[in-house]
């Protein structure tokens, strides 16, 4: 069977293309409250891409967890991880993004659930 070289090309305009992250925060890593065994890897390739995106005039978006009185979990969080409240409770250890993720333009969006995009 021959191989098939074409490749599809599909523009990326930093004007009008984001790069998102999800839920890179200290409390998903190795040895943290939800184990990432990978976590330090990811977040070093995502400073990367990050720096390389803002450089070419790019959005960095970076969606993350942290729960309050107010805005506390929702959907079947609490069947699979009844401490998440007090875990990812606004400014505990486990909500700190890791050094160097963000910078000062980034735009931060909060979610209480297990998806960046259900609720």
């Amino acid at each position: 069977m021959a191989r098939d070289d074409r490749r599809v090309e599909y523009p990326i305009a930093p004007a009008t293309t984001a790069l998102v992250s999800v839920d890179l925060q200290v409390g998903f890593g190795r040895d943290s409250w939800e184990p990432v065994p990978l976590a330090e890897a990811a977040v070093r390739n995502f400073i990367r891409a990050a720096q390389a995106w803002r450089e070419v005039g790019g959005t960095v978006i970076h969606v993350h967890t942290f729960y309050t009185l107010e805005r506390g979990p929702t959907g079947r969080m609490t069947d699979f991880a009844s401490d998440v409240a007090n875990a990812l409770a606004k400014d505990a250890p486990a909500t700190t993004f890791y050094d160097g993720v963000v910078q000062e333009s980034d735009i931060l969006v909060s979610k209480t659930c297990f998806g960046a995009v259900i609720s």
